[in-house]
C-alpha cells in the first residue's frame, strides 16, 4: 500500500471512529452508545480501512518499516478526527457538542498514568475485537469478537486514542496538555495490544525452541585410536554358556519404541523457508493444482500440522446439508429419486469428509506460509487477476469492481494465497 494510500485510509479510519463517537454521544443509555459505537470499527473491518488501534497489534509479524507506516496511519486517524469534530461544531447538534465537552473534560482531569493504564485496557479488547474479525473461521464468530470487544471498551470507560481525538475535537478543548494526553493514550494503546502477541509468542518459543544454527560442512569428529584388546582366554563351556544367555536376552527384548509426535491440532503453525521450499514432487499427482494439494499435505505431515475434528465434523455437516439438496433438485429433474432414496450416505460422508480434511489442513498450511512469507500484492496483480475473474464469469470490469471494490483490494488475500501455492509449487524439486 502506498503512503498516500495508508494515509488516506487512515483519515477514512478516523472519520469512522468519530461517527461511532457521533453515535456514543446522540445516546443517554450507556449500553446503547457503546452498541451504536461499534458501526466505527465494523465499517473500518469490513472495508478495509486503516485505524492505529487495530494495526499496532501486528507489530510483531512486520519489520521496522512498519513503524513508519504506524505513524502515517495515526496522523490520518488524527485528521480524520479533526475534519469530523470540526464539522461537528459547526451544526445545529448542540447536545451532542455539549456532551463531547463533559467527556473531554472527565478525560483531561484524570491523571496520565491513569490514562495510560485504562488505554492499556481499551487495546486487549481492541487486539481481541480485529484478530477475532481476522482469524475466527466462522462469519457468527467474526463479528461477535467485533461487538463485544468494542462494546466492553466503552461500557468500561477504557481509553481509545482515536476516540478521544474526536471527543476532544468536538469539545474544542485542544492544548498542550490536551496533545500530552493524547500521546500517553496512544502509549498505553500500543501497549496493549501488544500484550497479548508478546506473551503468545514467548509461549511459542518455549514450546518450540528454534534449533541452534548447523553449519553446511561440518567437521568431522575425530576418530579415537581403538585400544588394544586383551588377549581372548581359551573359550570354557562356563564362557560358551554365559555367551548364549546373553545373546537370548537380547534377542528376546523389545526395542525401545520412539516415541510418537504429539500434534496439537489447535496449535497455531509455525513455518520456515526450509519447510515449503523445496520439497519433492515424486510421487504427486499430475496437473498443477493437484501437486500443489499435495505439496502443501506433504508440509502439514512434516511439520505435524492438523486440524480440530469439531471443526473437520462441523464443516462436513454443512457441505454434506448443500449436497443433499443439489441432489435431491438433480433428482427430481431426472426421475432418479428411488437412485437418491438407495445413496449410500455413511459412504457419502466419508468421501466430503476427506475432502474436507484435506481443504482445511491445506487452508492452515497457507495461513502460515502467508504468515512467514508476507508477500506483497501489486495493483498490477490485482488488475490481472480481476481481469482473470471478468473472463471465467463472462462479465464486465464494472461488475467485478463492484464486488471487489474500485481499487480491487478485496482479491487481496485471493493473490497472495496464489502466490503462496505458486511458490510452493516452482520451488518443488521436479
Amino acid at each position: 500500500m502506498s503512503s498516500l494510500r495508508t494515509f488516506i485510509y487512515g483519515v477514512i479510519g478516523g472519520m469512522c471512529i468519530s461517527i461511532g463517537g457521533c453515535a456514543f454521544l446522540a445516546t443517554d443509555s450507556k449500553i446503547a452508545g457503546a452498541v451504536f459505537f461499534v458501526v466505527g470499527l465494523f465499517t473500518i473491518c469490513t472495508f478495509g480501512f486503516n485505524l492505529f488501534t487495530g494495526k499496532v497489534c501486528y507489530s510483531l509479524e512486520n519489520n521496522a518499516g512498519y513503524l513508519g507506516t504506524l505513524g502515517l496511519i495515526w496522523l490520518g486517524n488524527f485528521a480524520g478526527c479533526l475534519i469530523m469534530g470540526g464539522l461537528l461544531r459547526l451544526t445545529r447538534l448542540t447536545a451532542l457538542i455539549e456532551k463531547a465537552e463533559t467527556v473531554a473534560d472527565t478525560k483531561l482531569g484524570d491523571s496520565l498514568l491513569s490514562i495510560f493504564i485504562l488505554a492499556i485496557f481499551c487495546n486487549i479488547l481492541i487486539f481481541i475485537a480485529v484478530d477475532g474479525y481476522k482469524n475466527n473461521p466462522h462469519e457468527i464468530g467474526k463479528y461477535l469478537a467485533l461487538f463485544f470487544g468494542v462494546t466492553v471498551f466503552v461500557l468500561c470507560g477504557f481509553e481509545h486514542c482515536v476516540a478521544n481525538m474526536f471527543y476532544i475535537t468536538a469539545a474544542g478543548r485542544w492544548s498542550g496538555h490536551a496533545l500530552l494526553f493524547i500521546i500517553v493514550n496512544t502509549l498505553g494503546n500500543a501497549a496493549g495490544g501488544l500484550l497479548i502477541p508478546v506473551l503468545k509468542k514467548l509461549s511459542e518459543e518455549r514450546k518450540a525452541p528454534k534449533a541452534e544454527p548447523v553449519s553446511a560442512f561440518p567437521e568431522p569428529e575425530p576418530i579415537p585410536e581403538p585400544e588394544p584388546l586383551p588377549e581372548s582366554p581359551a573359550e570354557t563351556p562356563v564362557m560358551a554358556e554365559a555367551e548364549e544367555t546373553l545373546a537370548r536376552t537380547a534377542a528376546e527384548t523389545p526395542a525401545e519404541e520412539t516415541p510418537a509426535i504429539v500434534i496439537d491440532p489447535f496449535a497455531e503453525p509455525v513455518l520456515f523457508p526450509e519447510d515449503y521450499k523445496g520439497l519433492s514432487l515424486a510421487g504427486a499427482p499430475t496437473g498443477r493444482e493437484a501437486a500443489t494439494d499435495a505439496l502443501l499435505l506433504k508440509i502439514a505431515s512434516n511439520v505435524g500440522i492438523a486440524v480440530p475434528e469439531e471443526q473437520i465434523e462441523e464443516e462436513t455437516d454443512l457441505q454434506l446439508i448443500g449436497r443433499y439438496q443439489s441432489m435431491k433438485y438433480a433428482a427430481m429433474g431426472n426421475g432418479g429419486m428411488v437412485e437418491l432414496m438407495n445413496l449410500d450416505k455413511d459412504a457419502l460422508r466419508a468421501e466430503v469428509r476427506a475432502d474436507v480434511e484435506k481443504e482445511l489442513i491445506c487452508d492452515k498450511v497457507i495461513k502460515a506460509i502467508l504468515k512467514a512469507e508476507d508477500p506483497e500484492v501489486t495493483p498490477e496483480e490485482l488488475q490481472r487477476e480481476a481481469e482473470r475473474i471478468a473472463r471465467q464469469q463472462n462479465t464486465d470490469m464494472e461488475l467485478v469492481k463492484r464486488f471487489f471494490g474500485d481499487d480491487l483490494s478485496g482479491l487481496t488475500r485471493d493473490v497472495k494465497i496464489r502466490k503462496v501455492r505458486d511458490l510452493v509449487y516452482e520451488s518443488a524439486v521436479k
